[in-house]
């Protein structure tokens, strides 16, 4: 049994055969297809790169969400903030302490000249901060 020539006449008489394309452009379309394989196999690898980040967003919140959980959180603190307190809370303000200035007692004593060695409140600058907490 001998194998008829193609031509594009029988093409037409059978609908639903694919009709029979050159080798040329077979392996365009094989080589198109691989090249979008390709492109997909990038693209779903960026996907899956980002889904494996927003997992370890997730696992880094939920711990957060849970130490607070475990240790409170300040949110019964920030109804009594005011607007100028903007530092945290361990910053510490001088403020708060009671600062005592020397500078005035030394220029009654009238005895400025005089250096008997003594004197270490002059390194100072004739101020001193007292670290006793005023908590009025």
């Amino acid at each position: 049994m001998a194998k008829r020539p193609h031509t594009s006449e029988l093409d037409a008489e059978r609908p639903f055969k694919l009709t029979r394309t050159t080798d040329i452009f077979r392996r365009d379309t094989i080589n198109n297809l691989a090249t979008l394989n390709r492109s997909m196999e990038d693209e779903i690898e960026i996907i899956l790169q980002d889904l494996r980040e927003a997992q370890a967003t997730i696992a880094r919140l939920r711990q957060r969400l849970s130490t607070r959980e475990m240790f409170g959180s300040d949110a019964e603190d920030c109804e009594s903030d005011t607007d100028e307190d903007k530092d945290p809370w361990f910053v510490e303000r001088y403020s708060d302490y009671d600062v005592e200035d020397d500078a005035d007692d030394e220029e009654d004593d009238g005895d400025d000249e005089e250096d008997d060695g003594d004197d270490e409140e002059d390194d100072h600058n004739g101020s001193f901060i007292d670290l006793t907490y005023d908590c009025e």
